[in-house]
């Protein structure tokens, strides 16, 4: 899965038997994903990482059984390790990330290998190596490195690194076999024996002059690259080759051995760079160098290193303490490694002195001068910020272009400036003759206007003098109009008026004719009433006496004549009581256009047309004996439409008949006239009721 863009992805539950993975070339930074993967492939032995964005890597709390031997997560973004991942984890590579320690743990657990190569480490803990046998620790800020008693390191790579000394006896690698340390620009030292193990030493463009005397004396067919190191070629310097079978000067660069007679004591720096006979040492500002002080002999005492000018005791060292040498002048510019050299830290230009090594014996001392000088050749470098003479180059290619557009910027600016000036002095030229004529234009635009304004004058005199003219012809004829106008409305007022009574006077006949006639109406039905009850009672007296029948027996008649009344009508009834009593038509004077209730002069309209009687003729179906009412009022109506057939006015101002505005009758006439509903049929009706509460009454 190399290359896919992931970014991020889920595994369904399940057992799966894949035991490599390699997911490199991705966008995933979730850590919880590689625990992911750990949880649902417990067969996994091999899982890679590389290049995608992982910041840390941390123990995997839910993964209990795995099966994970090697992890690789190099080119992340990893910024520390808590923990590993799983308990078992055996290989590890966290190299090319940005790490600045390592946790003293990861040394103490059960890896094999490891690799934090590239990584901005300054610092190691002590390493616990009793089961790690393989370890890379190229390209890191390290100055030293230490190990534990019983390590079982096998395979060590300190390429590249700033280590200054290096020590096999205390570094307690007695099972080393494979030692790295090319490119090793600090390293001055190599002190103690090389283990028996050891198969193969890299050493190339270090400081170191000599091995001890009893360096290989325990190792069997080493393989050697000691390429562009600084070996001294003299007799006394080269004890360590004694015990190296068919050993070839040429692998460390002398092609001619300096045999002195006398090696008491001897300082050889004729490995360093020489000028006329002055050795001279170079750095830039800001980094550190090494001055290396290399001596040998048998009956040295002590070393001391001075600053020559001022004359400045740096430090003096004892020969019985030289692993652990003591500093007493600027202690933070000024170091003495192990086996003798002076380290300059953070360089700056008051530290351009000579340094003399002294050597110091019992019979004679000797002394070796370094010149340190500051290192410029930056400034010749192809670099073009670093070098002076391309720095200066460019900074003189920038003048001439600074120079060059600063002649053009002028040349346009002064080309703008004369061209602003002539456009400024056209300008004037066209506002003065711009002036002159808007000043003609004015002036002939003022005698237009006064032209124009005679003329209007003249035809507002005109048009005055004519609409006054027609104005007075107007007045004169409307005067003629409203004088005849006013005589005919008087006329027609009058007439008006004089219907207008004449409709009032017949409505208020009508009226009185009605509440006379209303009246005698309701004495009579009243009168009837009574005369139906006593009617009633003399029948049932009658009855009584003439049959002799019980009051119950009139009484069960009339409950079942009342059971069956919904079956029978009103004729019926009549028919049924007339035969259980015997009775005659003649008997019961009835009379029922005297009982039926006629329509009050309440409910008549103000006025009513032919066509409005004849429907409520149609709809009541009774012959009215207030029909001469109705009749008066269809006469009375003729008669007004004959006398305003030949009348021609407008009356569309005044609601009601004929356009006279009749006022509103008060709440209180209303309540008086309002019709009461009274069914016909009065005398079936009336003997019923009035026999059944009779009924009732001998009952109780």
């Amino acid at each position: 899965m190399k290359h896919c863009r992931i970014r991020d992805f889920v595994i369904d539950e399940g057992n799966f038997l894949i035991k490599e993975l390699y997911m490199d070339h991705n966008y995933l930074s979730n850590y919880d994903s590689i625990c992911l993967i750990l949880e649902r492939f417990s067969n996994l032995k091999i899982l890679s990482f590389n290049f995608n964005y992982f910041k840390v890597i941390n123990e995997c709390s839910n993964v209990i059984y795995n099966q994970l031997k090697n992890l690789s997560i190099t080119n992340n973004e990893i910024a520390y390790i808590k923990s590993l991942p799983t308990f078992g984890l055996q290989y590890l590579n966290v190299s090319n990330n940005k790490m600045s320690s390592i946790p003293a743990k990861i040394f103490e657990s059960k890896l094999l290998e490891l690799s934090i190569s590239n990584n901005p480490i300054t610092k190691l803990p002590k390493i616990n190596a009793k089961s790690l046998i393989h370890l890379e620790a190229n390209n890191l800020d390290i100055d030293h490195i230490f190990f534990a008693r019983g390590s079982k390191l096998e395979f060590l790579s300190l390429e590249n690194s700033h280590i200054y000394t290096f020590n096999f006896t205390r570094k307690n690698l007695k099972s080393l076999s494979y030692l790295n340390l090319l490119n090793s620009h600090w390293l001055s030292t190599i002190d103690g024996e090389a283990p028996s193990t050891l198969k193969t030493l890299k050493l190339s463009n270090s400081l170191v002059a000599k091995f001890p005397d009893n360096f290989f004396k325990n190792t069997k067919n080493i393989n050697l690259i000691l390429m562009n190191s600084n070996f001294s070629c003299n007799e006394c310097f080269l004890n360590w080759t004694k015990h190296l079978i068919n050993f070839d000067y040429n692998y460390i660069g002398c092609k001619k051995v300096i045999i002195d007679k006398n090696c008491d004591i001897i300082i050889d720096n004729s490995m360093l760079p020489k000028v006329k006979n002055i050795t001279i040492l170079r750095e830039k500002l800001g980094l550190k160098r090494v001055l290396p002080c290399n001596f040998v002999g048998n009956l040295i005492e002590k070393f001391e290193w001075k600053l020559v000018h001022p004359e400045t005791l740096i430090g003096s060292v004892d020969i019985q303490n030289i692993g652990n040498p003591f500093t007493i002048f600027k202690p933070n510019h000024y170091q003495i490694l192990p086996g003798g050299a002076l380290l300059l830290k953070e360089i700056s230009q008051e530290m351009v002195e000579r340094y003399t090594c002294t050597v110091f014996s019992k019979t004679k001392n000797i002394s070796s001068t370094i010149s340190f000088r500051l290192d410029f050749s930056q400034w010749y470098s192809t670099n073009i910020f670093d070098s002076v003479f391309w720095g200066a180059c460019f900074c003189s290619l920038m003048t001439c272009l600074a120079s060059f557009i600063f002649n053009i910027t002028w040349i346009i600016l002064k080309n703008i400036a004369l061209w602003w000036l002539n456009r400024a002095e056209r300008l004037s030229r066209v506002k003065g003759m711009v002036d002159a004529i808007e000043k003609y234009r004015q002036k002939q635009v003022e005698r237009i206007h006064d032209s124009y304004h005679r003329n209007i004058e003249a035809i507002r005199e005109n048009y005055n003098a004519q609409r006054e003219q027609l104005t007075m012809s107007y007045t004169n004829q409307m005067k003629k109009f409203s004088d005849y106008r006013q005589q005919r409305i008087e006329n027609i007022h009058e007439h008006i008026e004089g219907i207008r009574e004449q409709y009032n006077q017949q409505i208020q006949r009508i009226k009185e004719f009605g509440s006379k006639r209303a009246e005698q109406l309701c004495d009579s039905y009243e009168q009837q009433l009574i005369r139906v009850k006593t009617f009633t009672l003399q029948n049932r007296l009658k009855l009584i006496r003439q049959y002799k029948v019980k009051q119950k027996v009139i009484n069960k008649l009339l409950e079942r004549y009342n059971d069956n009344s919904t079956d029978l009508n009103e004729a019926d009834k009549e028919a049924e009581i007339r035969r259980v009593l015997n009775l005659n038509e003649l008997d019961l004077e009835t009379n029922e256009a005297l009982l039926d209730r006629s329509p009050s002069y309440y409910s008549l309209p103000e006025l009513s047309t032919d066509e409005n009687i004849s429907s409520i003729r149609s709809k009541n179906n009774y012959t009215s004996p207030n029909r001469h009412i109705i009749n008066n009022q269809s006469s009375i109506s003729e008669q007004e439409q004959n006398n305003y057939k030949y009348t021609n006015f407008d009356c569309q101002d005044f609601p009601g008949p004929s356009g006279v505005k009749i006022p509103l009758m008060s709440q209180k006439v209303k309540k008086e006239i309002e019709p009461s509903d009274i069914p016909n049929n009065s005398l079936t009706k009336a003997i019923t009721s009035d026999n059944h509460s009779s009924t009732q009454k001998d009952t109780s």
